[in-house]
């Protein structure tokens, strides 16, 4: 006969035991370095998710619907980095440069740049932010085309308005120099 435990033993032993683990297909965020390495300085998009261990039934929803946009990526989010932080003691500096007052709280990202977020555990939400930062780091990444083809076309054009002027000169010289040599036989 299975001997059973008492509530306070068992209450002990959560309130002991660390938060589960992201999914291993998640990046893990715990620190400021980690913020940055795989979400704010990330070339490209991002969606990063704050999740609480306190709050299992909402935080099983959320990192269910994070492993499934995981592995389920649609074309349009196939470089996206999907990132999440539980929002523990270890962790408060990461929440409190992100501002985090609520969870779950998710944020996307385009090349740093924060493109929306929403707090909650709309799942349909979730995904909607991570296909908006996508979109914007595809529309960076052809702004920054057009930069630089514009910026090329500029250097090009100058290059050939200096080509022209010192053509111009070097004829106006030339001229110069035939009309002093005219000028001198005149003489």
């Amino acid at each position: 006969m299975a001997k059973a435990r008492s509530a306070s033993s068992k209450k002990s032993k959560r309130k002991g035991a660390a938060p589960p683990p992201p999914p291993p297909v998640v990046k893990p965020v715990t620190t400021i370095d980690e913020l940055e390495t795989h979400v704010t300085s990330h070339a490209g998009s991002a969606l990063l998710v704050v999740v609480s261990p306190l709050d299992a039934a909402t935080t099983n929803v959320v990192i269910s619907a994070t492993e499934k946009l995981n592995g389920n990526r649609p074309k349009s989010l196939e470089d996206i980095n999907i990132a999440v932080c539980y929002a523990i003691p270890s962790t408060a500096e990461v929440c409190f440069s992100l501002g985090v007052s609520t969870v779950p709280f998710v944020r996307g990202y385009a090349y740093g740049e924060v493109v929306a977020e929403f707090i909650g555990d709309n799942t349909e939400k979730m995904e909607l932010i991570a296909k908006m930062a996508a979109a914007k780091a595809v529309q960076l990444v052809e702004e920054e085309k057009q930069r630089q083809a514009a910026a090329t076309a500029a250097a090009a054009a100058a290059a050939a308005a200096a080509a022209a002027a010192g053509d111009a000169a070097a004829a106006a010289g030339d001229a110069a120099a035939g009309d002093a040599a005219d000028f001198a036989v005149a003489a």
